[in-house]
């Protein structure tokens, strides 16, 4: 019976290591340029937007205070500050730019992606969004506190109800902006991450490394000392 506690430690050690590193933002894509004012619809500025461009096609996505500047980006990572607004919204919004140059907008399909944990993002259509506008293609300033209605939340229709936000927890939200061909390959994609507050608690690769070594050097120890 000695030796329950000390191997039940060595679990909980190393269940700890599988747990934090379970969930884990998207890797940022694309280079931060400073986009003509007026590049996203909405009350959204674009310095410091994260962009890629292929051929005439450039995706593009932001995050700024409501109403205000731009979050500082430090490589498609914006900071965000936690809490909400007299309407229950962030206090940060994201915003998006698709523009296909002299061609068409309907020369591709288009899926943004949000959440928590990259290998469960929740997406749409961003072109079914009915106010979007812009001066060159088109774009929107939107925030997860705002309704969107169904297929988000049937109940409430909040942008952020799938994937359980909260203005004022701290947390790390992925966005990914794609755009597809007719045939459903992938053209090209943005990415950036929106760290709210002190962000999630998920490690990068090297944490999650490191913490797995340090439950199998307990565990060797453990071993050690029951033999």
């Amino acid at each position: 019976m000695k030796t329950v506690k000390p191997i039940l430690a060595l679990g909980a050690i190393t269940l700890m290591s599988v747990s934090v590193a379970s969930a884990a933002p998207v890797t940022p894509v694309g280079n931060t340029e400073d986009l003509p004012f007026g590049y996203f619809s909405g009350s959204a500025t674009t310095l410091g937007a994260t962009v890629t461009r292929n051929g005439g096609l450039t995706l593009a996505l932001s995050a700024q205070i409501r109403g205000g500047e731009t979050l500082a980006n430090s490589g498609g990572v914006y900071s965000a500050p936690t809490g909400a607004d007299g309407s229950g919204n962030a206090l940060w919004n994201f915003q998006f730019h698709i523009d296909n140059g002299s061609g068409s907008l309907n020369d591709y399909t288009y899926s943004l992606s949000y959440g928590k944990d990259a290998s469960s993002l929740v997406s749409f259509d961003p072109l079914a969004i009915t106010d979007n506008g812009g001066p060159v293609g088109v774009g929107n300033s939107e925030n997860l506190g705002f309704t969107f209605g169904s297929p988000f939340d049937p109940a409430d229709g909040l942008l952020g109800a799938a994937i359980g936000f909260d203005p004022n927890a701290d947390a790390t939200y992925s966005f990914l902006l794609q755009a597809f061909d007719g045939n459903q390959n992938l053209v090209s994609k943005v990415a950036i991450n929106v760290k709210a507050g002190r962000g999630g608690s998920v490690p990068d690769g090297g944490t999650s490394v490191a913490l797995l070594g340090m439950a199998l050097t307990a565990g060797a120890a453990l071993r050690r000392k029951l033999a």
